[in-house]
């Protein structure tokens, strides 16, 4: 194919407009996405992006502009930052500036270190700008950057294999430079995902929260197949453009510490010194920032009363059409991510497995990057790591990621050929280990990723297998994980509901500490209270758990008034037991929908002490709590006689 022309491929933007993004709004965006728990760990020292070149493609606007700044601008986002326009001279594009305020601004985003940018049009970085993929037989120029930000699609007949070539040079890239690539969906869960730049294996593909971003991939040739898994990640914005620098800021923030800190990867040979002549460590690399993005991520998210989304995951692969072999929703991909859970995986450093001569004892968290496997070359073909799960400690979330191998060819010119390795994960009870408890085993993607409950006290192997069935190989990948309190989905339907509620109300004095949600050593009414309140985020005596407490729950208790029952139907205090106490609880929250602080009802009130939980610093915050102005509250008597005189009139006016 000859040179880009326009007629051809249309390159066109992810829409996004700057209205509403404010400062403010990125507080709230920073909240949701673990940044506020990061600060209060490490305050100043936390990791911005200082010291990491990053690079920008944007689509042209309608006056063929495509730069975020200008070179000396006293622009306070970009004051102090340094710009090279690779792609010609140009002016200032509104939303090339918005995708850059979230990405790398001084004041709203999570990468304000970062102080140089390389700024290309679109059209220039796939053509003679940078990939070369029209118009060339050579292959990719070469850059020092570490990062690249695409909040562009291209539109274009689907399948469209005349983009095999960018695609084949862009996950070369990534693989031999540890470029990483950061790229969004489109914009619409209606419209079918665009070739390029999310038909990519080693980028990093984003969508939304809300799930209104297009997922999968088109049929392109033998290892491009259609299906694959698509997005890798979402994160909290009402557009892809916004949805993809907040993820490349945090991908930023995390190469940036983990190449500051070398001592937390184990260089079991060499470093890596890439075309560019920069240094990778291991916890840097391609696969082990998109490892640990993506074991870091949110499955369930809590970000109502917010500027910046107010859509859920709360119905994280609930059903089989949602359910990607590889273990991920093919809506959310990997879930919201959250650069708190992703730096405590590399702050823990690296662990080998048994099989390259370490322990293989895994911590809460932590994460592995093994240079060598595959059967070939001595290297393994397992690789073992083991987990004991405890209260607090009992849900397993892991992500495997390893490259697509591009050839590249020996000399100067591009080889596009193409190898796709099938790795596994899957997890075994060492009680039992010929019998896996999970698996994650696609044949065409190149991420596996496993959520799992573990049973407290049992010790498990997390084992990373190598299929040779077409001969030896010898290959990377990246292992991150995460092992935290199983935040009271007990039966494991991957949303939190009535019956959930009903189980640690069955504990209660059990003494089983799984359900022991404020860790205080006992299963008692006090975390049946932070259940109710911070997990399932509503009202004591809200039985129909709509957010409010109101008729329809009185009417559903003095249904069952004098019965035993669970909490929908009516029994609050959980006891088993629908009765006075129960009836107390609810008067004393009708109308309500207040959510600002706990309720005392059971004499718990010190949400403080909520952090003692391993995720409390990022999915319990008091800034996401829903307040409002209850009604006044009515007498027992008056309640008790609306909803037991007064159910046939409820009927009717319905």
């Amino acid at each position: 194919m000859g040179p880009l022309k326009r007629e051809i491929i249309f390159v066109v933007v992810v829409g996004l407009v700057l209205a509403g993004w404010s400062p403010r709004a990125m507080a709230t965006y920073q909240e949701l996405i673990g940044y506020d728990d990061l600060i209060a760990q490490l305050g100043d020292s936390a990791p911005d992006g200082t010291g990491i070149k990053v690079a920008q493609a944007e689509a042209v606007d309608g006056e063929g502009n495509y730069a975020p700044f200008l070179q000396g601008t006293t622009t306070s986002p970009f004051a102090g930052k340094t710009i090279s326009l690779k792609s010609g001279t140009t002016d200032v594009s509104s939303h090339a500036f918005s995708t850059a305020f979230l990405f790398y601004s001084n004041n709203g985003s999570l990468a304000s270190g970062v102080t140089e940018i390389d700024s290309y049009n679109a059209d220039g970085w796939l053509s003679s700008d940078f990939l070369r993929a029209f118009g060339s037989s050579l292959k990719p120029l070469v850059s020092d950057a570490r990062l690249a930000n695409h909040s562009w699609v291209v539109t274009s007949p689907s399948p469209d294999t005349s983009l095999l070539p960018s695609l084949r040079r862009l996950d070369w890239v990534v693989l031999t430079d540890d470029f990483i690539q950061v790229v969004g969906e489109n914009n619409s869960n209606t419209t079918a995902a665009p070739d390029l730049n999310s038909g990519s294996f080693n980028a990093i593909v984003v969508g939304r929260t809300d799930g209104n971003s297009s997922y999968g991939t088109g049929a392109l040739d033998s290892t491009y197949v259609a299906d694959r898994a698509k997005p890798d990640i979402v994160a909290p914005a009402t557009t892809t453009s916004s949805a993809t620098p907040m993820v490349s800021s945090v991908a930023v923030a995390l190469v940036q510490f983990a190449h500051e800190n070398p001592s937390l990867s184990l260089d079991r040979t060499s470093v890596t010194v890439n075309r560019a002549g920069l240094t990778i460590y291991q916890a840097e690399t391609s696969e082990a920032i998109k490892a640990m993005l993506m074991a870091g991520a949110e499955r369930r998210t809590y970000n109502q009363a917010t500027t910046a989304s107010t859509t859920e995951i709360s119905d994280y692969r609930d059903s089989t059409s949602n359910q990607k072999s590889n273990g991920l929703d093919r809506r959310y991909g990997a879930g919201q991510v959250n650069i708190f859970h992703s730096y405590q995986m590399i702050a823990a450093g690296q662990t080998d497995s048994v099989q390259d001569g370490g322990s293989g004892a895994a911590g809460t968290y932590g994460y592995d990057y093994d240079e060598h496997f595959g059967g070939d070359n001595s290297s393994n073909t397992v690789a073992s790591y083991t987990f004991t799960a405890r209260p607090g400690a009992n849900l397993l979330t892991s992500s495997l990621a390893w490259n697509l191998d591009v050839n590249g060819g020996s000399g100067p010119f591009f080889d596009g050929d193409t190898t796709l390795y099938n790795l596994d994960l899957t997890l075994y009870d060492q009680t039992d280990t010929s019998t896996p408890v999970a698996i994650s085993a696609s044949t065409i993607d190149n991420t596996e990723n496993l959520r799992t409950a573990l049973l407290n006290g049992h010790t498990y192997e997390l084992r990373v297998t190598a299929d040779t069935s077409g001969g030896n190989f010898d290959w990377d990948y990246a292992l991150g994980w995460r092992l935290v309190a199983d935040h009271g989905d007990w039966d494991h339907d991957a949303d939190i509901d009535v019956n959930d509620i009903n189980l640690l109300a069955a504990a209660i004095g059990t003494g089983d500490l799984q359900f022991d949600l404020n860790v205080d050593g006992s299963v008692d009414r006090d975390d049946l209270n932070v259940m109710i309140n911070q997990l399932v985020r509503t009202p004591l005596g809200d039985a129909n758990l709509d957010g409010f407490v109101d008729i329809a729950d009185l009417t559903r208790l003095s249904q069952n008034y004098g019965g035993s029952g669970g909490w929908g139907e009516g029994d609050f205090n959980g006891d088993g037991l629908v009765d006075i106490a129960d009836l107390t609880i609810l008067s004393s929250h009708y109308g309500s929908s207040d959510l600002s602080e706990l309720d005392p009802a059971f004499g718990y009130s010190d949400a403080n002490s909520l952090s003692t939980l391993v995720e409390s610093q990022s999915t319990f915050s008091t800034g996401l709590l829903i307040s409002s102005t209850p009604e006044p509250t009515a007498s027992i008597a008056m309640l008790f006689g609306a909803a037991t005189l007064g159910r046939s009139r409820l009927r009717r006016r319905r």
